[in-house]
């Protein structure tokens, strides 16, 4: 129900009028917008979020997500690989990277990044069986490995 995040956003416009410094109010209304398709809009809030706290990697893992929604391959390998750097025992950059990678044909890199997300997070094998995204890395028997097919 998209409505939830629309009551959402208002709620966040409100946190953000009482105290415009909250970056996590920034960062939650981006996932708001976000979730409404409304890419752009989510880009904003990210960026906001970080300059205010550069240290929520949640924000860089999201922003590329949008990024990559808009097709901004480049942008969001960049934000990713800052979600990385900043945790890097956090399997949702590495998924949504290595997605990216096969996307660009970099092989290589998908499976590694794909294997360190499955290494942290084992959903991560059935969810890429299933992934358009590694199309591209499908018949490498190293995907065959990582996935159990």
């Amino acid at each position: 129900d998209l409505r939830k995040y629309d009551d959402a956003v208002a709620d966040y416009n409100k946190a953000i009028e009482l105290n415009p410094g909250d970056a996590i109010a920034y960062h939650n209304r981006g996932n708001a917008y976000y979730y409404l398709g409304k890419y752009q809009e989510a880009i904003s809030d990210y960026n906001k979020a970080t300059e205010l706290d550069p240290n929520i990697r949640s924000a860089y893992n999201n922003r590329g997500a949008a990024y990559y929604a808009l097709g901004k391959y480049k942008q969001a390998i960049v934000d990713l690989t800052r979600a990385i750097e900043l945790e890097p025992q956090y399997a949702s950059p590495y998924y949504r990277r290595a997605r990216l990678y096969s996307m660009m044909r970099n092989v290589k890199g998908a499976l590694l990044d794909l294997t360190m997300a499955i290494q942290m997070k084992s959903s991560y094998k059935n969810d890429a069986k299933s992934e358009i995204d590694f199309d591209n890395i499908r018949h490498t028997p190293e995907f065959r490995r990582l996935t159990g097919q």
